[in-house]
């Protein structure tokens, strides 16, 4: 069917056939004219008058919506930690400034210092896990801070260590160089004591040091991206717990080696406290040196309570920015080209050209007949054959028109990435179709999948994706549903690494842990490899992607290449799984 003939709604949404423009308003809504035209004159992102309405409420009914998901997960995950890490640092500090009013020889001042030292660092750590991975600011901010604190961490060191020198130094020829100058031998502490203590004191600085050389290389020497930097913090912080336990061990054996702990002036609670302290250090190091702790704290805090749907990994690309913010930002932003001002050289290069920037128009929302999803290390050729040949058949069933693509080179300014990928859930969701050029590598690219994850979150069903497959070069042969299956975002890329790291924390971020997304994009392409109409033409090759290149370029999971409806099978009340359930269902033999 001709696009201009075509009158698909949504659901929920009537469309006025009086209408030439396919007008379409959601029930009970009626579109202020005078608003939408100083929309308009504000530079607004909007479609055209008729759909303006419908197009606008969708998306932003989508963007709202993943703004209170990510508030949600954020408030699961942060907040709790905050509170408890927190209340726990605060008790610490308290404890300790009490026990600094207490006699040292007094079993209050050992119970309140050990408490005291216990509930700060365990609060720090708990804190610390409220960061995402995604708050690169935060990130930065606590590594900068680090630096002050860790200096000063050593300053105290050395001052022990100093303090405890002098004594050694004392008498060098008795054995009577101890805290105690009275006679009252039951009292007196060796002088290998205060000699171990020397050691001790080192070997804390020492600990302290590397953390300190280890910030100041990663923050301001070799900068990495904040995923790794975070993940490099809980790295050294266990690696550092794990050296001082092994400290405090070695201080226990040896206090019980000069019998320390059977002096009269040593409270009874020191020696068990002392291990306790020993141990609990020795678990925070065994938990921070697992790659999955940051992982698996998060998994638990947000599997207690209500469901939070995937739409908190839109919240996570939106970077916490509300909808009426990522329109403003996406003003002017979104652009397409028609294909037949592109050509095949243009397209065989994968590096930034800003001058293809400049021949993309601004478009409207609704009104870019096609999101180009694929990667910029499958054949070229092969690329451009599918391209034209797809081109071909668009002419063929929209009267010779032809059409509108938001291509990556081309809409993208390359000089700002960042704000692009913000206004990522726009740009798909004015698209009316997204058309995958599968090749051997699509899934291996990690925009790739990013860009098909967000088009079905942001209402585009499976019918609105087609799939084109390119020929296989895989020597395996493996079937393309198994290489879905193997999907693991660890091993996809971007072209650039720092790009490569900030989606993987928006992963992250969004769905706790890579392997919740994981899943969720094998079912994704799994699902949308199967779906669509049960003809010969879909059917070939879904199985197998070395097929021949002039059948592998066929395999549409939409039938309606012609069609402009637009997301017209949006539906913005379904979960993501919800869709795929629906689509299955609705494409079933059965039917």
């Amino acid at each position: 069917m001709p696009a201009s003939s075509a009158k698909v709604a949504p659901a929920g949404v009537v469309v006025d056939a009086s209408d030439g423009d396919g007008a379409q308003v959601p029930d009970g809504e009626t579109v202020d004219e005078t608003q939408t035209d100083q929309e308009d004159q504000k530079g607004a992102v909007l479609p055209p008058k008729g759909r303006r309405a419908s197009t606008r409420i969708q998306i932003e009914k989508v963007l709202e919506q993943a703004h209170r998901e990510g508030k949600k997960r954020r408030q699961r995950i942060t907040h709790r930690c905050l509170k408890v890490g927190g209340t726990l640092l605060v008790l610490g500090i308290v404890f300790g400034y009490a026990a600094s009013a207490v006699d040292p020889s007094a079993e209050l001042h050992v119970w309140l210092e050990h408490l005291g030292f216990i509930g700060v660092f365990v609060g720090v750590v708990i804190a610390g896990v409220a960061i995402l991975p995604n708050d690169r600011a935060v990130i930065k901010r606590v590594s900068y801070i680090g630096v002050p604190l860790v200096s000063l961490a050593i300053l105290k060191c050395l001052a022990d260590l100093m303090g405890y020198r002098r004594y050694v130094l004392r008498d060098t020829d008795s054995n009577r160089c101890g805290w105690y100058d009275s006679d009252d031998d039951e009292n007196q502490v060796p002088c290998a004591y205060y000699q171990w203590r020397v050691v001790y004191y080192g070997l804390w600085m020492f600990a302290y040091v590397m953390v300190l050389m280890g910030v100041i290389m990663v923050v301001f020497i070799r900068p990495l991206p904040p995923r790794l930097l975070l993940d490099w913090c809980w790295r050294t912080i266990g690696r550092n717990q794990a050296f001082t336990a092994l400290v405090l061990i070695t201080d226990l054996v040896v206090c019980f080696r000069l019998g320390i702990f059977d002096l009269p002036s040593i409270p009874t609670s020191y020696a068990p406290l002392k291990i306790v302290a020993a141990l609990v250090r020795a678990s925070l190091a065994a938990a921070l040196m697992k790659k999955e702790f940051r992982h698996i704290v998060h998994g638990w805090l947000t599997s207690h309570g209500e469901e939070i749907s995937t739409a908190a990994g839109i919240a996570a690309v939106l970077g916490g920015k509300s909808a009426t913010a990522v329109h403003q930002l996406a003003s002017g932003r979104f652009k397409a080209i028609p294909l037949n001002a592109l050509t095949e050289e243009e397209m065989a290069k994968n590096t930034p050209d800003q001058e293809l920037y400049t021949k993309s128009k601004v478009a409207t929302l609704g009104e870019v007949d096609a999101f180009l999803s694929h990667s910029w290390s499958d054949d070229p050729k092969e690329k451009w054959a599918a391209i034209t040949e797809w081109r071909d058949d668009f002419r063929k069933a929209n009267n010779g028109r032809e059409p509108n693509v938001w291509i990556d080179k081309c809409s993208i300014d390359q000089r700002d990435i960042e704000a692009n990928l913000t206004c990522l859930p726009i740009f798909l969701a004015g698209c009316q179709r997204l058309l995958v050029l599968c090749g051997d590598t699509y899934i291996q690219r990690l925009w790739c999948v990013m860009e098909l994850f967000v088009f079905l979150e942001m209402g585009g069903l499976p019918d609105n994706i087609e799939l084109v497959m390119l020929p296989s070069r895989d020597s395996g042969r493996r079937s393309l549903k198994d290489r879905f299956r193997g999907f693991d975002a660890c091993n996809a890329k971007c072209y650039s690494e720092d790009d490569t790291q900030r989606l993987l924390g928006i992963i992250e971020a969004g769905f706790g842990d890579l392997r919740s997304f994981n899943e969720l994009v094998r079912e994704v392409l799994v699902t949308t490899s199967t779906s669509g109409p049960q003809d010969s033409t879909a059917g070939l090759g879904l199985s197998d992607g070395s097929a021949p290149a002039e059948m592998s370029s066929k395999r549409g999971l939409s039938g309606a290449r012609g069609s402009s409806s637009g997301h017209s099978g949006m539906d913005t009340s379904l979960s993501l799984k919800d869709q795929f359930t629906l689509s299955k269902s609705n494409n079933s033999p059965s039917r």
